[in-house]
């Protein structure tokens, strides 16, 4: 068994897609929606091995949900109980509490409207660490200045220990949402305080999760690979001046 799948299902994907990677959470194969026939070195279709569900983190497609869609794409017709073991799947279910049958397990997750007046430290803050440079803040992809807001809207439940924070967050931190929409992670304003960083938990994901800047055309081949959120704002800010 590789996850909740047959072994055999992996040498289907290599048949009917090509090259066939395997991490420790994902099949990882070439879309067949947008990267059918292409030679790469990496692709962008993720299929989790512990619940029967995909997605394609390209940035020109972004196709997801449950694998019998995926199947469907490839085969013409759901195959799927013949890779699918569905007693291990149900015991990833009860471990993961994750699964959903349906065809997208990623939960949409809003930012509340940035309002730079009210968190004017913030955005000076911001402006500082990109050099004051022209990027408007409404561009930066899932940038939270309003912590208590997000957590509202969001209805993300408040423990003990969220709760003797929120007030500290709201105040001196900003927040930037991952990719998959499991994390906010927030940076503390304040340099001088030992407490820099946050991560506040949302909710699980199957896949790797990451903070991820889209520029502004699918056809171009840069990649920036940086450490840390405001290096990768900064060097984005670079290439757009270049």
């Amino acid at each position: 068994m590789i996850g909740i799948y047959q072994d055999s299902f992996k040498q289907y994907l290599e048949d009917n897609l090509g090259k066939v990677k395997t991490s420790s959470k994902n099949f990882i194969v070439p879309c067949p929606w947008c990267e059918y026939q292409q030679d790469k070195d990496h692709y962008h279709l993720y299929i989790a091995l512990e619940a029967p569900i995909f997605h394609c983190f390209h940035a020109s497609c972004g196709m997801g949900g449950n694998l019998r869609k995926l199947l469907r794409k490839i085969a013409g017709h759901d195959i799927s109980d013949v890779f699918v073991d569905k007693k291990t799947m149900e015991e990833a279910r009860r471990k993961a509490e994750v699964f959903k049958d349906k065809d997208s397990s990623k939960i949409v997750i809003r930012t509340p409207t940035l309002n730079k007046n009210q968190f004017a430290h913030k955005e000076f803050y911001l402006r500082n660490r990109l050099k004051f440079s022209n990027i408007p803040s409404e561009m930066i992809t899932g940038l939270v200045y309003d912590i208590e807001k997000f957590i509202e809207i969001n209805n993300i439940p408040v423990d003990v220990s969220l709760f003797r924070l929120k007030d500290y967050l709201q105040g001196n931190f900003i927040g930037f949402l991952t990719e998959n929409n499991s994390a906010l992670m927030l940076r503390n304003i304040d340099n001088s305080h030992e407490m820099k960083f946050h991560k506040l938990k949302i909710q699980e994901s199957n896949f790797l999760d990451y903070y991820k800047l889209q520029g502004y055309s699918w056809k171009s081949n840069k990649v920036v690979l940086a450490e840390g959120i405001f290096d990768i704002l900064w060097n984005t800010f670079l290439i757009l001046q270049v």
